[in-house]
């Protein structure tokens, strides 16, 4: 009970406290349900920046192993010597795993996934073009590869690998961007 100078507290008195503490509750609870979203949200920004960023990492990746892959064969072609097809034989095995990859990374994004339905062929044509080159070296020599080789077909199918993989990049950095605005 309590008490001042002797008397009880008069019950208006006693109910404000009792609204002063019950308004002092609701505040809180509300600041900390408020809080609550703001974290939620802050970490739902932040896992989709990680996202895109795997995704970036996955496309360049990809393009860097295709590209030396290229090279490597350019070389292979000109000096017959096998040592430097590693790259090449890097990015024949480590394409289907980088394009599935890329495949469950995007499954929430129909017009990348539009783009990578799009990507797959080029990259599976232009690898087995490299393959091609490779053994027409190796079987025939460099007189077969020169006379089989396309340059406009081959500069073609590298150019819409390279413009698809670029258009797929711009579109995960305008999202990166977009999520780093909501921070």
């Amino acid at each position: 009970v309590l008490f001042r100078s002797g008397n009880l507290m008069k019950p208006i008195v006693l109910r404000r406290i009792i609204a002063g503490f019950v308004l002092t509750a609701v505040i809180l609870g509300g600041a900390g349900v408020l809080l609550y979203r703001v974290a939620m949200q802050f970490r739902e920004n932040r896992e989709s920046v990680v996202h895109a960023r795997e995704v970036l990492e996955t496309l360049r990746g990809l393009s860097t192993s295709l590209e030396d892959a290229q090279t490597a064969v350019r070389v292979y072609v000109l000096t017959g010597d096998s040592s430097y097809l590693a790259p090449y034989d890097y990015a024949l095995s480590s394409q289907q795993p980088s394009l599935e990859r890329l495949r469950s990374l995007i499954a929430d994004d129909p017009g990348q996934q539009l783009r990578l339905a799009e990507l797959q062929p080029h990259v599976e044509g232009g690898l087995r073009t490299l393959q091609h080159l490779v053994e027409l070296r190796r079987d025939y020599g460099l007189e077969a590869v020169l006379l089989q080789v396309t340059p406009d077909a081959n500069r073609r199918e590298a150019e819409k690998i390279r413009s698809t993989i670029s258009a797929m990049r711009d579109e995960e950095n305008r999202l990166l961007e977009q999520r780093r605005q909501k921070y």
